[in-house]
């Protein structure tokens, strides 16, 4: 616990919000847990096959983006402690996070645009501004 508490403290030296440290904190204080009850070790002794095994333990229970996002944060945490030379290697580097399935929002064709557009009259202000909005948000690809 000591070495999660030093580096909690980097993180808030370093400027990171009040919630990225409580997420940290979580994670860690859920695999120091998970290693004392499993494997009856330290987060220093763990090995890839221990943080493997918390990983599956944290997938049956979490979606891909918060497994991806565990990985990701416990990258961070044992590269600080090969930093500091607490430990001689990271024993989540070579590990690969599951991929994410990007989701490319659906785009609207200029014809169907073009329809939607003529088909609104703008003989009353508010029916002007409504096309103008949807003129704008169309052409300049905001998003909602």
């Amino acid at each position: 616990m000591v070495l999660i508490t030093r580096f909690l403290r980097a993180l808030r030296a370093s400027g990171y919000a009040a919630t990225t440290i409580a997420g940290y904190r979580y994670l860690l204080r859920d695999l120091n847990q998970f290693l004392d009850e499993q494997k009856h070790m330290d987060v220093i002794r763990c090995r890839e096959r221990d943080i493997l095994a918390y990983l599956d333990h944290v997938e049956s229970r979490q979606s891909k983006p918060v497994i991806f996002n565990t990985v990701c944060r416990l990258r961070i945490f044992f590269r600080y402690l090969v930093e500091k030379d607490l430990i001689f290697y990271s024993p989540v580097e070579t590990y690969r996070a599951p991929k994410l399935r990007s989701l490319s929002p659906s785009v609207v064709s200029a014809d169907t645009m073009r329809e939607l557009l003529d088909s609104i009259c703008t003989d009353k202000p508010l029916h002007a501004r409504t096309k103008a909005i949807l003129e704008l948000a169309y052409s300049s690809a905001l998003r909602s």
